[in-house]
């Protein structure tokens, strides 16, 4: 949740801070890819399940990424 949510929370701001907003998603991106990995250890998820959040959660931090240079 928190991916959207910083996005959305940066894109009522100034540009300055909508990439400020951004960055932040995309450093939850990567928390999420950690988070993936401790669902799988524990059992909470599939081996194909973390495989299938991965490249999600990749495919999201493109999109932030490709976002940033166009807000800049």
């Amino acid at each position: 949740m928190s991916i959207p949510l910083n996005i959305a929370e940066g894109a009522v701001d100034t540009d300055a801070q909508f990439n400020r907003y951004l960055q932040m998603a995309w450093n939850s991106s990567k928390e999420c890819v950690v988070c993936s990995t401790i669902a799988k250890r524990q059992g909470f998820i599939t081996e194909e399940d973390d495989k299938d959040a991965r490249v999600k959660l990749v495919e999201l931090a493109k999109m932030t990424v490709s976002l940033q240079k166009i807000s800049q």
